[in-house]
């Protein structure tokens, strides 16, 4: 179940089988993405404010996505199975999130007290078992190939995979999110569809020997080290506000469409297909440029462009228009979806020279800590900016008895286009101080080299 072999080398038959663990990653992240509005729209009564109960479900929801990656990233780097370090958590914890998902779709009762509790019970099953599941899926790549190149198609191939799993959601949550049983039955549907593809590569993908040859730190050297990182620090000061922006941009995205833009379900789903066909096209370049430029240049440079093109959305209401900005938010999209994981893996890297240790499980686990509270935090942005700004959408804001009809498409705007930019903005000055860059990476991997001939060395001796 685990491999004896220390080769950087990874065949393209084992870059597949990890690749369509994507797939699944996807469908259950993009259903979950639906959450808010699924209930706000379907759930939402003159008796309570849903939007007020969803935000601070998430809001309070936030500590248990604080206090379990760092730890289950922690338990899976001292794991020592003949299964591997990660395999496990995913073959075992795919039925939790599962769950989860289910629990999420299919409430019982009403009331605002019954959501409230109910709600934020499915969202520790659900997160419990995605923690474990994602978090241990991410883990296994660093340690599949150190070849630069290698590392990025494979991380590529898993993109794509969740790039179709997320198309797919989105596509069936703008068309159905209002047809409750419909979007259940979806929910179904993809959960089986995403148990099996993350189950395919929990069970073929093989582990590496060699790093669960090597003690691993204990619970306080292992957090110092990686919370007093510089490179991990800064870039995931940068990811905190990367995520936060997207999320807010995905609840938001829906509003947008059918309350500023007024859009059909057919050109709804066309504003989609663009963008996540630009992103797919954008693949190749985004591999040429981290070949030539690195990672870190690559995805400076197309965040500032996502940042400063998103804010248009804030002034146009036109479909072509909104078309045009769309394919370049797809675009400057495809860079941090691509390489941001490849980031953590060079961090990773640097960490074992400096400690002889293999810490992925802590280090994604890190990103995680301080990445999926920004989930949360989105859901209650946008469920506070809602409630000020007077947006229900429940009703038509385009509806002559709607009287704060300019007040709620106002805030629409705000929370789709100038909000997140704002948050971009902030992160990129962060990321300017990230240490690994092209120059740096090279070496890095040379050092890595010497280290793991130096512990072969060891064993055989």
């Amino acid at each position: 179940m685990v491999e004896k072999s220390s080769s950087g080398d990874i065949s393209r038959t084992t870059m597949l089988k990890y690749g369509i663990g994507g797939l699944g990653i996807a469908m259950f992240s993009g259903l979950f993405g639906y959450t808010y509005n699924y209930y706000f729209y379907n759930y939402s009564s003159p008796a309570y404010d849903m939007g007020m109960i969803l935000g601070y479900t998430f809001l309070i929801f936030a500590i248990w996505n604080t206090i379990n990656d760092p730890i289950f990233g922690f338990i899976s780097d001292r794991t020592r199975s003949r299964w591997g370090r990660r395999r496990p958590y995913i073959i075992f914890f795919v039925p939790v999130l599962t769950l989860g998902l289910f629990m999420i779709f299919f409430p019982f009762g009403s009331g605002f007290n019954y959501y409230f509790i109910w709600i934020l019970l499915a969202l520790f099953v659900y997160d419990t078992g995605y923690t474990f599941v994602g978090l241990t899926y991410a883990s296994l790549l660093p340690e599949l190939t150190f070849d630069l190149d290698k590392r990025a198609k494979t991380n590529t191939l898993s993109v794509i995979f969740m790039g179709i799993g997320t198309i797919l959601t989105y596509i069936i949550g703008f068309l159905f999110l209002r047809s409750v049983p419909i979007l259940q039955l979806t929910a179904i549907l993809f959960a089986i569809i995403g148990s099996a593809a993350l189950l395919f590569t929990g069970f073929t993908v093989k582990e590496k020997r060699q790093f669960m040859e090597v003690p691993a730190l204990g619970a306080k050297d292992a957090v110092l080290k990686a919370f007093l990182n510089k490179s991990f620090l800064t870039f995931e000061t940068f990811n905190f506000t990367y995520t936060l922006m997207y999320n807010i941009m995905q609840i938001a995205l829906i509003q947008y469409a059918i309350s500023v833009l007024e859009v059909s379900d057919f050109e709804g789903v066309i504003l989609l297909a663009v963008f996540f066909l630009v992103s797919f096209l954008g693949f190749p370049l985004m591999i040429y440029l981290n070949r030539k430029l690195g990672t870190k240049t690559t995805v400076l440079l197309f965040t500032c462009v996502f940042a400063c093109t998103i804010t248009f959305t804030f002034f146009v209401s036109n479909f072509i228009a909104v078309l045009i900005i769309v394919a370049i938010l797809g675009i400057s999209y495809s860079a941090p979806a691509l390489l941001n994981n490849l980031l953590i893996a060079d961090i990773v890297d640097e960490d074992e020279v400096k400690t002889g240790r293999r810490r992925e499980g802590m280090y994604f686990g890190g990103n995680a800590l301080i990445t999926k509270p920004a989930i949360s935090v989105a859901a209650f942005i946008v469920g506070i900016f809602n409630t000020y700004f007077l947006f229900n959408p429940s009703f038509d804001v385009h509806s002559p008895k709607y009287i704060h009809a300019d007040t709620a498409l106002l805030g629409i705007r705000i929370v789709m286009g100038i909000v997140p930019a704002l948050f971009l903005a902030i992160g990129l000055l962060f990321f300017l101080l990230y240490p690994l860059n092209k120059k740096r990476v090279e070496k890095l991997k040379k050092e890595l080299e010497e280290l793991h001939s130096k512990q072969q060395k060891n064993r055989i001796s």
